[in-house]
């Protein structure tokens, strides 16, 4: 509803005052007091229009500001590059000066409140602070990759010499396991790299150290003329790979300062929504002042109703008139329209009148407008918690909550239910070839096959940058595995379009079931189609895996 003041045609200040200007020249002193009565209740009605009503609206901007706070935060989380997280942060910091000046000016502004901008400030420098770390610590990553790369042509050069001038067949097999263990070394902390889970990272390293273990054996048993040279390069590789600046260790860093990302990326967003819920309490608390106020001048045009009673029989018919006119066009007005916005505060379905065209109607005008702009502020945060701004999919939170619902349903009337993983392929070289923008666009793609696939009842959420997942109640395990290959079959088959370029993509997908008598959660059955994810990607991408 847009609000739109309208000039007062019958303004009930008007009509007092001219009753009251009458009733002075017949009551002298006493109708001068009945005069500051009328004025004052006319002040009430411009204090409730021109100022509370102004309150609230200027309340409602902060809560605006506020989650435009929140967009940008969600920008600066998702920020990969150092231009993209100033030019966030940069946004930011004007936001919360915006946000600092507006609630100064307002009547929310306390110390409560002043605490809790300052608090965001901080944890949104903070959190400023780990992004850039994260991509600093991404490029430190890139850069240690690219060198072991590199060196990999130097353990190949040494591959053909050695087996060049390898001696018997037992040499020979030393020098060939030698060469397979280095190159399975390479491939292996070469793939680390698109790992997302520190558990995965840790279980990657401890293969690659009994890999090293092994390695050292191989070069013991080496010709004594290659001996030498295969102990430095494995140590060389060993540094590469394992010590302070190889890649497994700033593997682990950058999943670990990843997680720190995520993590104060959740305690702002909350931080954001419990400052927005406090402002509604505030404003309802403005709305009940209104109320209050509305009492007193019901209060007060009784009072002056009996006041007229009392005049003598002279302005008997002027007092009459106007206490008939307070009774039909003010109090009963007023009573009635406190008795609604209690009720509708209290959460019943209640007409609000708004015949007339005067400060009351203004005031129930001010009160619809201030409801639904609260209605659609509360509407918009739900909105942003529970879905993926990006894509359209549930979140994480939203896809936690309703799958585990799900979950219980099936374990309370043993029904199957099926959960399916999905991940794109080779998503980095996406953004590294197209672009990020383009990366969105394959990830928008990709959701909306899934979307256009499941069904109204499926669960469907993004829960990480590029991974997806989808509980699907009513569901048997094969029958899941036929949806899942749709999906994939469907996503290779189609391109995403960006800028006039098609680009291809590919999904590996993990698909587990709940067993009633496990007492699987949620999260065990995204550990098992996560498995059978890691075990699809293994097997070559672009297929579907199912747990046993």
């Amino acid at each position: 509803m847009a609000y739109r003041s309208r000039p007062l045609r019958n303004s009930i200040s008007g009509k007092v005052s001219l009753g009251l200007g009458l009733m002075v020249v017949a009551l002298g002193l006493v109708s001068l007091l009945s005069l500051y009565g009328f004025f004052s209740l006319n002040a009430g009605l411009d204090l409730l229009s021109k100022q509370s009503v102004p309150k609230i609206v200027e309340g409602a901007k902060v809560t605006s500001d506020i989650n435009e706070l929140l967009t940008e935060t969600e920008r600066l989380l998702a920020a990969n590059n150092d231009p993209a997280r100033r030019s966030s942060y940069s946004k930011i910091t004007a936001n919360i000066k915006v946000i600092s000046e507006a609630v100064r000016r307002s009547s929310i502004a306390d110390e409560t409140m002043n605490s809790r901008i300052i608090a965001l400030k901080e944890t949104l420098s903070e959190l400023n602070e780990l992004v850039a770390a994260r991509i600093e610590m991404t490029s430190q990553t890139e850069k240690a990759v690219g060198r072991l790369f590199s060196y990999a042509e130097e353990l190949g050069a040494f591959k053909v010499e050695s087996s060049r001038s390898s001696g018997n067949s037992a040499s020979q097999d030393d020098v060939s396991n030698w060469n397979v263990v280095s190159m399975r070394i390479v491939n292996l902390a070469g793939k680390s790299v698109t790992l997302k889970s520190l558990y995965k990272v840790k279980r990657v390293r401890t293969e690659l150290e009994k890999l090293f273990r092994e390695l050292d054996r191989l070069s013991f048993l080496m010709p004594v003329q290659k001996r030498e040279k295969a102990q430095i390069l494995a140590k060389r590789l060993n540094g590469l790979v394992l010590e302070e600046a190889g890649v497994i260790t700033l593997m682990t860093l950058q999943v670990e300062t990843a997680l720190q990302n995520s993590g104060r990326g959740n305690f702002a967003r909350s931080l954001v929504d419990d400052t927005t819920s406090t402002l509604i309490t505030t404003f309802n608390k403005q709305i009940s002042g209104v109320s209050d106020r509305t009492n007193a001048l019901t209060k007060q045009g009784n009072l002056l109703a009996l006041t007229f009673s009392a005049l003598s029989l002279v302005s008997f018919v002027i007092a009459a008139l106007v206490v008939l006119f307070f009774q039909r066009k003010v109090i009963k007005r007023l009573t009635k329209l406190n008795a609604t916005i209690l009720a509708r505060v209290a959460g019943r379905d209640v007409e609000i009148e708004q015949s007339g065209n005067d400060e009351i109607t203004d005031m129930a005008q001010s009160f619809l407008f201030y409801e639904n702009e609260v209605n659609l502020r509360e509407a918009k945060l739900t909105d942003i918690a529970m879905k993926d701004v990006l894509t359209g999919a549930g979140n994480r939170r939203h896809f936690m909550q309703k799958g585990q619902d799900l979950i219980d349903l099936s374990s309370r009337f043993d029904h199957p239910l099926a959960l399916m993983m999905l991940d794109i392929d080779h998503f980095k070289n996406v953004n590294d070839t197209y672009g990020h923008q383009a990366g969105d666009e394959v990830l928008k793609h990709v959701a909306d096959v899934c979307k256009g696939i499941l069904r109204s009842v499926d669960v469907f959420g993004r829960i990480g940058g590029e991974e997806f997942a989808a509980v699907l109640p009513e569901t048997r395990i094969d029958q899941a595995v036929i949806v899942a290959e749709r999906i994939r079959s469907e996503i290779a088959k189609e391109k995403s379009h960006f800028e006039g370029q098609d680009i291809s993509c590919s999904v590996s997908i993990g698909v587990s079931h709940f067993q009633k008598d496990s007492g699987d959660g949620l999260e065990d059955l995204m550990k098992k189609a996560d498995a059978a994810l890691y075990e699809a990607k293994e097997s070559g991408r672009n297929r579907v895996m199912k747990t046993a």
